[in-house]
């Protein structure tokens, strides 16, 4: 079945489209933890947190600070796991004045592992010929996966019978997607 690896978010540290001055916001660079900022590499001040999942895995959550106050979350494990994440990241910046502002997941990845390998050839053919000819992209020689576009939602799918899917902000809309469109279309063309 098809699972979600993992998931990124936006959100907003102070409210009404307020910004930080520079000397805030190198005070919060100095003072947060778990964190790098080097503004001539890049304008944002980076941080990384280490996540331990229900299975044990070890995982790393980055958040990218930047002056305008917004925060990019990458790496969160699963989207209910958004919320708590940004409260995280907001204790570690260590400034009591800071909230979560607009919260909003903006991609979720699923990743599958088909029991067969795909004739990805044939699918890319039919994907063109029954959705479009932007539907689908494959040319071995630049990229080994067939690279399907149906609705703002991607997905590759490898030969391996490897498919991931991307592109996507809510989990059922991710389920629905890969049930109704990508596994019919695997199941159709095994190699």
């Amino acid at each position: 079945m098809l699972k979600i690896q993992n998931s990124s978010a936006t959100f907003k540290l102070l409210p009404n489209g307020e910004t930080f001055s520079s000397e805030q916001f190198l005070n919060i660079a100095r003072n947060a933890i778990c964190t790098v900022y080097e503004p001539r590499r890049f304008h944002a001040i980076i941080m990384r947190l280490r996540l331990t999942t229900k299975l044990g895995k070890k995982k790393t959550l980055a958040a990218l600070v930047f002056q305008s106050a917004k925060v990019v979350l990458t790496g969160v494990p699963h989207p209910r796991m958004v919320s708590k994440m940004a409260e995280k990241v907001v204790r570690h910046l260590r400034c009591p004045k800071l909230g979560i502002h607009g919260l909003m997941v903006t991609n979720v990845v699923g990743s599958y592992q088909h029991s067969q390998r795909i004739a990805i050839e044939k699918m890319y053919a039919e994907m063109r010929e029954r959705f479009g000819r932007h539907s689908a992209q494959y040319d071995p020689t630049i990229f080994p996966a067939l690279r399907i576009k149906l609705d703002g939602t991607s997905a590759l799918v490898y030969i391996s019978g490897r498919t991931i899917v991307t592109g996507i902000r809510q989990t059922n809309q991710l389920f629905h997607f890969f049930s109704n469109i990508l596994l019919p279309l695997l199941n159709e063309f095994p190699r």
